[in-house]
């Protein structure tokens, strides 16, 4: 508590802080000055507005009272540090009882770490999932922005020294989110600590000491031909072709979206796939020259093989990702539901190229067999033979 934050009123025995100062000495993050009045009220702290600010007071007989415990007049209350909540002790209960459970309370939900870590000089937490941050830049675009989004929120949950965050604390955390994101802030918090427990911030990796997250079946739904056809005959000219080109090439629709008519060279596709950086030379086979002519004989002039006009910038032709998205939900909206996205066009496809005996592995850009196989919709049987 700063000196020029306390003001003693004379002739009263009643010693003044600043709501501010108050506010900040006790919650992470605080509330608005108007829910401060409210709580500093309800513990009986008298707020008191002075010299233009506002200030708490608590009788000289009380001010030596521990950390989260207040009287409120006729009984002490306790104020849980973690969640917030304020529990009354019995209205028997003496100072001296209140003070011995407060001190046992508050060991066990808010240690003193604050002013250890100031002495010790104990990083922050944000220091290590900055540098964690930092490590993936090397990673894809959409890792590094759910990486982003990830660091933010663990920096807000955990703002303060990484020696005052306990087990309880992450699994708390850990426990509100959905299934999904448990698993990204699980798997992060275990890297932030490792970087910290090399440094020698901390001596236990408390993360990993969590229950893991089991992995999630995905339950998606299959696109059969039939529906392929049904929604095929009421999309735009630009989506039919962005459809046929996904099912005869299997590329994924961020590699569609950016080819060229210049990426064709000698009856092949030259791409580089944006997920895997991998190189793919694509032969253009019957079905696949007739998307691509299908594609130049529009009334549009682009150098995009799919393409379309934007209302708003007629020059520009190139087609985004949500733009793509929207135009597929309407065109299959109603033919199922829960409707399936316009990346089972591939799992369709390479189920048809297997049907005609035909390997689709290097053309989906798989690494192994097992994953073109997690595509494929059909079981099928291999003959054996019996006596």
């Amino acid at each position: 508590m700063k000196t020029a934050e306390v003001v003693e009123l004379r002739g009263c025995n009643i010693m003044l802080m600043s709501l501010a100062a108050w506010g900040l000495d006790q919650f992470n993050p605080v509330p608005d000055r108007k829910t401060l009045l409210k709580i500093a009220a309800e513990d009986g702290l008298n707020p008191t507005k002075k010299g233009g600010g506002w200030y708490v007071a608590r009788k000289i007989e009380y001010k030596d009272l521990p950390k989260n415990l207040y009287f409120d007049g006729s009984r002490f209350r306790y104020r849980n540090p973690q969640t917030g909540e304020r529990t009354w002790f019995p209205i028997e209960t003496t100072k001296h009882e209140a003070v011995e459970a407060s001190i046992h309370l508050n060991a066990k939900l808010a240690p003193p770490i604050s002013l250890v870590a100031r002495v010790m000089g104990t990083p922050n937490f944000s220091e290590f999932s900055g540098e964690w941050l930092k490590r993936q830049s090397t990673k894809s675009k959409s890792t590094r922005t759910q990486a982003k989004y990830t660091e933010r929120a663990l920096s807000k949950a955990f703002a303060g020294p990484i020696t005052a965050v306990s087990l309880k604390n992450i699994s708390d955390h850990l426990s509100k989110q959905t299934v999904h994101m448990q698993r990204h802030h699980r798997a992060a918090l275990v890297e932030i600590y490792r970087i910290a427990l090399a440094r020698g911030a901390v001596e236990d990796n408390l993360p990993e000491r969590t229950e893991r997250i089991k992995n999630i079946t995905k339950k998606r739904p299959r696109l059969t031909m039939e529906q392929y056809q049904t929604t095929h005959s009421q999309a735009p000219e630009w989506l039919q072709i962005a459809m046929d080109f996904a099912l005869y090439s299997l590329q994924r629709q961020g590699d569609i979206l950016k080819l060229k008519y210049e990426d064709i060279e000698c009856g092949y596709i030259h791409l580089i796939q944006e997920k895997t950086k991998s190189p793919v030379k694509i032969a253009i086979g019957l079905k696949l020259q007739e998307v691509v002519s299908r594609s130049k004989r529009t009334d549009i002039h682009s150098r995009f093989i799919v393409h379309k006009r934007n209302r708003n910038f007629p020059m520009k032709t190139h087609i985004a990702k949500s733009v793509l998205q929207e135009g597929w939900r309407k065109a299959v909206k109603g033919i199922a539901d829960p409707y399936p996205t316009f990346h089972e066009i591939r799992s369709l496809g390479i189920t048809m190229y297997r049907d005609q005996g035909l390997d689709p592995q290097a053309l989906a850009g798989h690494a192994t067999e097992r994953m073109t196989d997690n595509y494929d919709q059909e079981i099928r049987y291999e003959e054996a033979g019996t006596l």
